[in-house]
């Protein structure tokens, strides 16, 4: 026997039942893992999938049938926003760990440091992206003083790290 969402949302309302949510958990467990698959989530999965599940129970609470939107179609829709609330702040913690991530006291990051410099010769940079790896990723210069010194954009330096990162990725791949 089939059972539809609609049927167990009314179910687990009206009768506050466990077994009902439980169903409509497990399925949309199964399609919150098929949607962050696709979105390429592979960083702390499992802390968004306890998110998508907790949303699944928010979106059955909230859900209001006489809108005429059926619950599959909501339920993606909030996931999506939440994924994409997700990665963007999984973007801004990557950048604030990039620059905190190389100690030169210590040796194994000495010789990140000197393979890093070693790929960043082979490298083709603008002057600013110059300036920036090594002011900050070598001299390990805060960015917020080299934003003041520079008068540039917090963002703007951000970004060029990045630029960077991807430039070494491809030269390291290259090699």
């Amino acid at each position: 026997m089939y059972i539809n969402d609609y049927e167990l949302i009314y179910y687990y309302k009206e009768n506050n039942s466990e077994k009902a949510l439980t169903i409509l958990i497990k399925k949309y467990c199964a399609i919150s893992i098929k949607i962050g698959k696709t979105f390429h989530i592979t960083y702390d999965f499992s802390s968004y999938l306890q998110e998508a599940l907790m949303l699944v129970y928010k979106c059955i609470n909230f859900y209001d049938d006489s809108k005429g939107i059926p619950f599959y179609r909501y339920y993606v829709y909030c996931l999506k926003r939440l994924i994409f609330r997700y990665l963007a702040n999984q973007k801004k913690l990557s950048y604030e760990v990039l620059v905190d991530e190389i100690d030169t006291k210590d040796t194994k990051n000495e010789v990140l440091l000197e393979e890093a410099k070693l790929i960043y010769s082979r490298c083709n940079y603008t002057d600013f992206e110059k300036k920036v790896f090594n002011e900050i990723l070598v001299s390990q210069k805060k960015v917020k003083v080299f934003v003041e010194e520079n008068k540039v954009s917090k963002s703007k330096v951000y970004y060029t790290i990045n630029k960077i990162r991807e430039k070494l990725r491809t030269s390291e791949n290259k090699s």
